[in-house]
């Protein structure tokens, strides 16, 4: 077998046109109904796998790391905090629609403040911000010191 055809990525094995054991028939029934779309289903996998998280990487090598490597309690308390953010450990609630049709599981989050995940929102409402006060043009972002003897003359600086 070549490389292409046997490819091994954390959890998932793919072999010709199968993945994790299962053959055209069950990629089919994920939407891929080419082999085409067979490929790019499996590629898709792959993707999924190889883009880890801050939580896998924590959830697969926090504790050999800890164990050649003491840390203080406040480090360990967010690392654990992170690696049971919106899982089970944490609970959670369900959602369904009124007709019974669609349930989804929405675990809790950890709201601890070095979690990626539940600082996400907050970063990016930040980022807004920011961009919002941008000047809508080419501009350049200078800083200066001005001498000692012009302060005086100058008067406060009030901020936009």
């Amino acid at each position: 077998e070549s490389a292409p055809d046997r490819i091994k990525v954390k959890g998932v094995k793919v072999k010709g046109n199968k993945v994790n054991g299962i053959g055209s028939a069950g990629i089919a029934a994920n939407g891929a109904k080419t082999a085409e779309a067979q490929k790019l289903y499996i590629i898709a996998v792959i993707l999924h796998c190889m883009s880890p998280t801050v939580q896998s990487i924590f959830q697969d090598h926090f504790d050999a790391y800890l164990k050649d490597h003491p840390q203080p309690l406040h480090k360990i308390k967010a690392a654990r905090a992170i690696m049971q953010c919106r899982t089970e450990a944490l609970g959670g609630h369900v959602q369904r629609c009124p007709h019974g049709c669609v349930e989804k599981v929405w675990y809790n989050s950890c709201k601890h403040p070095s979690c990626p995940k539940c600082t996400a929102l907050a970063s990016e409402r930040w980022l807004e911000k920011v961009e919002s006060k941008l000047l809508a043009c080419d501009h350049y972002h200078a800083i200066f010191t001005l001498p000692q003897q012009l302060n005086a003359k100058m008067g406060p600086i009030v901020a936009l």
